[in-house]
């Protein structure tokens, strides 16, 4: 199902993810849930944690901006 908010991400998402990062997933798993359906929501999900990877890395220390290159 499609998020309206951050608040209804999953809680995973949210504790992990910085405000930012997860504006991005919600954005990009509403567009790809639209495109593919509620027949594969994995796929969303895929999808919406791809386009968080572009743009942040995972450290020890959490989900950090990537450098622009």
């Amino acid at each position: 199902m499609p998020y309206a908010t951050n608040a209804k991400l999953p809680a995973p998402i949210r504790n992990a993810l910085p405000r930012h990062a997860q504006d991005i997933y919600r954005e990009a798993f509403n567009h790809a849930f639209e495109r593919y359906g509620a027949t594969d929501e994995a796929i969303a999900h895929r999808i919406a944690w791809a386009a968080v990877k572009r743009r942040y890395v995972r450290t020890a220390s959490g989900w950090v901006p990537r450098e622009a290159e």
